[in-house]
């Protein structure tokens, strides 16, 4: 599973609409949360669907966040500097009802 998390992060950095993007692999959930560039604001809908089509065909079976929300973005790095793993399935499920909240 490593050297897939490792190619989905090379996917993502080489996308060239994506500026930063934060990924969260914990047990079946998959969590990512982009900023696109300034220009392409206008395109993050599509952008976002873009990224979670491609994460689907490569991770059928797991449960995908995928958003371009400023607010998920910068939660989803708190949570990434806390590093904090017992914490982390409890904290990626609330992030996945801010998402639906956010659509």
């Amino acid at each position: 599973a490593f050297l897939l998390q490792k190619k989905k992060l090379q996917y993502l950095q080489q996308e060239k609409d994506i500026e930063h993007a934060n990924i969260i692999f914990i047990e079946d959930k998959i969590l990512v949360a982009m900023q696109v560039k300034p220009w392409l604001r206008y395109k993050k809908k599509k952008i976002e669907k873009r990224v979670e089509e491609d994460l689907k065909k490569e991770f059928p079976n797991a449960d995908l966040i995928v958003s371009t929300d400023f607010k998920l973005h910068w939660e989803s790095q708190k949570l990434i500097d806390k590093n904090d793993k017992e914490k982390l399935n409890d904290e990626v499920d609330k992030l996945k009802k801010l998402s639906k909240e956010e659509t």
